[in-house]
């Protein structure tokens, strides 16, 4: 189905005015959950090397509030999935740009416009392309649960997670230790572990329990302009 997705996300582009729609005013909000291979908690989070020797990881976006230009992004599941070089620390993986892979997964029979908007949008939160080796949209059916503690996900012969959140005795949630709000778009993160994470596509392939996991809030729009990675960044106050 890839060629089928990009095929329908470049006519979708292609139907918008180059001068006006490539980049609309946008803006998304919601809950992001991480789960990835690193034991508790994640030392990607400070630049140091993954504790086995490459991160593979998921980014889960729940937009409960988004836009972009007229076209409404409210209740969309967005999911990527990435696996970084091995053999060094994340960041060093995206400065050379040899991420394995690095896939994004939209629900089946989303909006073309949509769709498209919403590649454009987390393709820049989320690293994707241009840092992988393979990478690929794709439409598929997503099943999700999502509360304020937990998330479990199913995309049926691709991906299993089922991911609760750490509280303390107090049954407060447990602070992760290492600032999230790092990533512009992210709040403070919330400590988690994965009771199950399972991935197979694209010749990659794991399937784990009991790793790192973190949730936060997440939200970002094109008024805040360059992300820290793009070209044309500038540091500004957190709204």
């Amino acid at each position: 189905m890839p060629n089928a997705v990009r095929s329908l996300l470049a006519c979708a582009l292609a139907a918008l005015p180059a001068s006006a729609a490539e980049t609309p005013p946008w803006s998304v909000e919601g809950q992001w959950v991480d789960a990835c291979l690193c034991a508790l908690p994640c030392p990607c989070w400070k630049k140091e090397m993954p504790t086995f020797g490459h991160c593979s990881e998921m980014f889960f976006f729940h937009i409960a509030k988004g836009h972009s230009g007229a076209i409404s992004l409210d209740g969309l599941d967005v999911v990527q999935v990435a696996s970084s070089g091995e053999g060094k620390t994340t960041s060093q993986s995206r400065k050379d740009k040899d991420y394995v892979l690095s896939n994004i997964y939209l629900p089946q029979h989303i909006d073309p416009a949509a769709a498209a908007a919403v590649t454009a949008i987390f393709s820049r939160l989320a690293f994707s392309g241009p840092i992988a080796k393979q990478h690929a949209t794709k439409e598929v059916q997503i099943k999700s649960q999502l509360t304020a503690d937990r998330l479990k996900i199913e995309i049926p012969g691709i991906l299993v997670a089922d991911v609760r959140m750490h509280k303390d005795a107090s049954g407060a949630p447990e602070p992760f230790v290492y600032p999230t709000t790092n990533l512009p778009w992210l709040g403070p993160g919330i400590q988690g572990e994965s009771e199950i994470f399972e991935f197979h596509d694209d010749g990659v392939s794991w399937s784990v329990q009991h790793r790192h996991a973190t949730f936060a809030h997440f939200a970002y729009s094109s008024e805040r302009g360059p992300l820290p990675w793009e070209p044309g960044f500038t540091a500004q106050p957190r709204p």
